[in-house]
């Protein structure tokens, strides 16, 4: 194949990936975002929310049970903070004493949870979604509609929507 041959295939190509990304920035939220998602309240123990991340990276904190207002997250990383306490500094004078799981110092998931959450529309593009989550560094986004919880978007599943994207573009 001569180079100039192989170069217009290579032209022909990142037209047809371009056009499959703009067409993925124009996506909304609604047509990826996950409709079933873990809750728990916030009077929840610690051992109830250790439960859920045994099988799940993050659990959404709403205010009480059968309540869908979010009002917080904790997630595996969160959860590894306290369960994995700093050893005291011998330099300070009674050292200081981190707050830890291991030390009873956490008992619901409100004292644990997140409170300043990130949030985003169904309505809203992924390319909106996406600027979010790159802005505030996070991987998930709670979906709100009147104040209640009705949804998450995770990079997991955008990334998963773009490749689909770029594949059916090539065929």
């Amino acid at each position: 194949m001569s180079d100039e041959k192989k170069l217009e295939g290579d032209e022909e190509i990142e037209k047809r990936r371009e056009g499959s990304r703009a067409e993925f920035h124009k996506l909304l939220v609604k047509e990826v975002m996950k409709w079933e998602f873990p809750m728990i309240e916030r009077s929840a123990s610690i051992e109830a929310v250790a439960k859920i991340l045994r099988s799940r990276q993050h659990v959404w904190i709403v205010d009480e049970p059968g309540s869908k207002r979010v009002v917080g997250t904790i997630t595996e990383r969160d959860f590894l903070e306290v369960m994995s306490p700093l050893p005291g500094r011998s330099w300070v004078v009674g050292s200081i004493k981190p707050k830890s799981w291991h030390h009873a110092e956490f008992e619901t998931a409100e004292e644990l949870m997140v409170k300043h959450l990130v949030t985003c529309s169904q309505d809203a593009t992924i390319e909106e979604a996406l600027s979010l989550m790159s802005r505030h560094r996070v991987s998930r986004l709670p979906i709100i509609e009147n104040d209640e919880l009705i949804g998450e978007v995770n990079l997991s599943a955008l990334i998963n929507t773009y490749i689909a994207k770029v594949e059916e573009s090539s065929e």
